[in-house]
């Protein structure tokens, strides 16, 4: 996990953010086949994708969050150990103070984050 320290030093301190329960919901990809899950527990920000496993959102700096994890927290459950340490942040997209999307950078080979809304923003469900 040699590039998991990069997230650390690209943390900022006491930045400020919107309130936590605006960044709540369901968030799919372009095709609206595969989704992300924000919710809100015991004061802090937890997602999964596609009703899995739970993760812990920590705040990075102002709308973006990441989700760093040990190599042994990564491989528990039979996750591949990933050092691509920009899969391990979210940065959610905000206008108005209304949070409408995220921005979600899964895939080393592809160049640019993958873009997710919620589906009153996007999707016809």
């Amino acid at each position: 996990m040699a590039d998991i320290p990069r997230l650390f030093s690209k943390q900022i301190p006491n930045t400020s953010h919107i309130p936590l329960p605006d960044y709540t919901g369901k968030y799919y990809n372009s095709n609206c086949l595969w989704f992300l899950e924000v919710f809100l527990v015991e004061g802090g920000l937890r997602f999964c994708m596609k009703e899995d496993r739970q993760y812990v959102y920590k705040l990075s700096h102002h709308d973006t969050f990441s989700w760093i994890m040990t190599r042994d927290e990564i491989v528990r459950p039979g996750r591949f150990p990933n050092n691509f340490a920009d899969m391990y942040l979210c940065k959610f997209a905000a206008g108005d103070d209304v949070v409408n999307g995220l921005y979600w950078h899964n895939d080393r080979g592809i160049e640019e984050s993958e873009f997710y809304q919620k589906p009153e923003y996007q999707c016809e469900r």
